[in-house]
């Protein structure tokens, strides 16, 4: 019996032992830093913008099977100081600190002495800037044609074209890259689950669009992919979010009209008049349903001037407006 039980334990500390960051993230804002990130069981899935498309399917799919290293605590060493945290069921965590954060900042599980893999290639670090404007953006159908309208076409569009053969928006991409010129800070704020960030970098990074930091849902378990509670409200809380720790700043907010941005970003620029300078909208439908015209009414309706844009419309004289915001 005790041999069984001190195998047993042996077994479980060389799970623990093989444990990696799916996902990292340190963000400056106005008075603190928020470190947040992803630890998984197991070692890195690797996923490249370039690879075979079987292999970024696999690699892809590999992930819903992985266990996150849940309910555990975990400690962050920065410039000499240790944090203490814990993982949430699936594997996340979220700390703020009003201390200076190192970029040389490393992740340890309690009790280990060798700091976790670090699994991406996708900036770790975003620090705060002076410039005045910012974007939240929405990511698919907003920065990559994604149709999510479409439940077959969005699922051949994820599992089935490799991401180098993504299709990025060209309208969104000139926006994002215009601020990201000035040094404007960029949020990607998504319902993606954290599954999704290996594939969304790699696309982010092979179409060269500007980084900023990805909100994304809580990582997912096979079993929970077909029932996913991610929360009606999530976006909304992410938003306002950024919003409250960056008063310094004025917003662009970009999405589409495939799901809730319209009606999002009304209640947002309600709450915020004075933050939210402009929004702009994808057009994805001919014809939009009766439910999706009010949206829209309701947020042309607002003070703060809206774009509904197509792919195909010029986008200088926005990029002309960013680049003298601060003028």
């Amino acid at each position: 019996m005790h041999w069984l039980t001190l195998r047993k334990s042996n077994q479980q500390d060389n799970r623990t032992q093989m444990a990696v960051l799916w996902q990292l993230s340190v963000v400056e804002f106005h008075e603190h830093t928020l470190i947040s990130g992803v630890v998984l069981h197991r070692n890195c899935p690797v996923i490249r913008a370039s690879a075979p498309l079987w292999r970024v399917f696999l690699s892809t799919l590999k992930t819903y099977f992985r266990q996150p290293y849940g309910r555990q605590n975990i400690i962050i060493e920065s410039g000499g100081q240790k944090l203490l945290t814990q993982t949430d069921k699936a594997g996340g965590f979220w700390l703020e600190t009003d201390q200076p954060v190192s970029k040389a900042l490393k992740v340890y599980l309690a009790g280990k002495e060798a700091p976790l893999p670090v699994c991406q290639s996708y900036p770790v670090y975003q620090p705060d800037s002076p410039f005045p404007l910012a974007v939240i953006s929405d990511i698919d159908d907003t920065i990559l044609v994604s149709y999510t309208a479409n439940f077959l076409k969005r699922l051949r569009a994820l599992f089935f074209v490799s991401p180098h053969k993504r299709q990025p928006v060209s309208f969104t991409g000139s926006l994002l890259a215009a601020v990201h010129r000035q040094q404007g800070r960029i949020f990607y704020v998504s319902k993606s689950e954290s599954n999704l960030f290996g594939v969304l970098t790699a696309i982010i990074q092979h179409h060269a669009l500007p980084p900023g930091h990805l909100f994304l849902t809580s990582y997912l378990r096979l079993g929970q992919l077909l029932k996913p509670k991610k929360g009606r409200n999530y976006k909304d809380q992410r938003i306002k979010k950024v919003l409250d720790n960056t008063p310094d700043k004025n917003f662009i907010l970009l999405g589409d009209d495939t799901q809730r941005d319209m009606a999002i970003y009304t209640e947002i620029a309600r709450q915020y008049p004075d933050r939210i300078k402009k929004i702009y909208i994808r057009r994805t439908f001919k014809n939009l349903s009766a439910k999706k015209k009010g949206h829209l009414n309701r947020l042309q309706e607002l003070p703060v001037p809206v774009v509904y844009f197509a792919d195909t419309d010029n986008v200088e004289k926005e990029i002309m407006t960013i680049e003298n915001y601060a003028l």
